[in-house]
């Protein structure tokens, strides 16, 4: 009942849960909540949680665009994320990759100035050695990360064996080619009127 005490009128109690009062606009960033240390320290705490949280949900929806070809629904995902935690060193450098594997080598060159830039800015640091090895694959022209492929289904990548099944199989592939030539020798027999479209 402290967190209760201490939001005072911001907050009701129903059915056993604390609530924010109907209508009520709340900033609960550090300057605008009125709070003691504890309350700001577990607001910090959730804050923090919540961030990450989304964080990994934006990148692992990016990483799934990526995966299927989807380059540009996960070029708008990174670049979300990005305007929402600007130092995450990793997300810069998808987004070098993700330019460099659309072609476009001039968004990923920029796209590593303002990573350079905003480190720089923010935390006095200069990008890492995984971001400039981005950088120098996107100079050389290789496409870093993961290449596209299409996935296969499992039947075509492993299929499966037909122990023990030869004659049967014997007989499809003969019936197969009767079919091809039956249709073959009755496409040639069948008489064409002018106008009419060739049966295929």
């Amino acid at each position: 009942m402290r967190l209760r005490r201490q939001m005072g009128e911001w907050v009701h109690e129903s059915d056993g849960i604390l609530q924010l009062q109907a209508k009520l606009r709340c900033d609960l960033t550090p300057d605008g909540c009125r709070a003691d240390d504890a309350v700001q320290a577990w607001l910090g705490e959730a804050r923090q949680h919540w961030q990450t949280r989304r964080a990994d949900l934006m990148l692992g929806l990016a990483s799934s665009h990526e995966s299927r070809g989807e380059l540009a629904a996960a070029l708008a995902m990174t670049e979300r994320l990005l305007s929402l935690e600007p130092l995450l060193e990793y997300a810069w450098r998808r987004l070098m990759r993700l330019h460099s594997q659309r072609g476009d080598r001039a968004a990923a060159l920029a796209a590593f100035e303002c990573c350079e830039q905003v480190l720089r800015s923010e935390l006095g640091v200069l990008p890492g050695p995984e971001t400039l090895a981005c950088l120098h694959d996107v100079e050389t022209g290789q496409h870093p990360g993961p290449a596209l492929t299409s996935a296969l289904p499992a039947s075509l990548v492993r299929p499966p064996r037909q122990v023990g099944r030869e004659p049967e199989c014997a007989a499809m592939a003969a019936a197969e080619v009767h079919a091809v030539d039956s249709a073959d020798s009755a496409s040639r027999r069948a008489p064409m009127r002018v106008g009419q479209a060739p049966f295929i």
